[in-house]
């Protein structure tokens, strides 16, 4: 079985959104110890009519596919973990854009830094509170952070987490909204650790809400209910988890 340093699960919801970050990840140089598996996941297997499957495979990026069905929907994140076979996973979206050699400078950082479970790179878009909000606390505290006194800057953009696979909380997240099981999921493991460190000169990019095609009203009703659910978990939740661990 050939090894992989990367494997990133993105869920996709449009198939020309996908292409998208297929395609700025094609760009990006991957060295033959830098093996890359993606795990595509869609509703009804349309991802698998993607245009640069083929291309992506001849540069020795593997390309496997997760159909999302009724029957397993609830547990679609942990079937896509079990998956996995990278050291590290990158739990990401189609439309997320990953520019030039920014997977590669995460690479190089992830290796000199073998010790750091969770890496988080720059996030482009700074013109979005969003975004303004990882790179403001980046800057901040530096390269490393020490969570066990600064748990309030864990942020809600999983896509921007890389997390050693053996780092992810055992507790299995299973539910209907597949964007608050990623949250738990990688709220759950983040706790768990004792740093997060920072592969400060990589860079990916999330598009601001006026670049994606859904309307704006959906996107507010489906973003404002999904952070709604978020809030309730951290508040009755996540602090319980950070003192106690014991349902890590």
């Amino acid at each position: 079985m050939a090894n992989y340093f990367f494997s990133f699960i993105i869920f996709v919801d449009r198939l020309e959104k996908l292409e998208w970050t297929l395609d700025s990840m094609k760009q990006s140089p991957f060295p033959p110890n830098m093996g890359v598996q993606l795990l595509i996941v869609s509703e009804n297997g349309e991802a698998r009519a993607n245009s640069y499957a083929d291309e992506l495979e001849q540069a020795g990026i593997k390309c496997d596919y997760l159909d999302i069905t009724d029957a397993n929907r609830e547990e679609i994140l942990e079937l896509a973990l079990d998956a996995v076979e990278g050291e590290y996973v990158n739990i990401t979206k189609a439309g997320v854009l990953y520019p030039g050699d920014s997977i590669y400078k995460v690479y190089k950082y992830a290796r000199k830094s073998r010790k750091d479970r969770i890496l988080v790179p720059g996030v482009g878009e700074s013109n979005t509170n969003v975004m303004k909000e990882i790179n403001a606390f980046r800057k901040q505290n530096g390269r490393k952070t020490d969570l066990n006194n600064n748990y309030h800057i864990i942020h809600c953009n999983y896509f921007s987490y890389f997390i050693r696979k053996t780092a992810f909380c055992q507790k299995r997240c299973l539910g209907k909204s597949i964007s608050l099981e990623i949250l738990k999921k990688i709220f759950f493991t983040i706790v768990s650790s004792a740093e997060i460190g920072y592969a400060a000169k990589a860079n990916i990019i999330q598009f601001s809400t006026h670049e994606v095609s859904k309307p704006w009203e959906e996107m507010i009703k489906e973003e404002c209910i999904v952070f709604c659910k978020f809030l309730n978990f951290v508040s009755r939740r996540i602090i319980f988890a950070s003192k106690t661990q014991n349902i890590i």
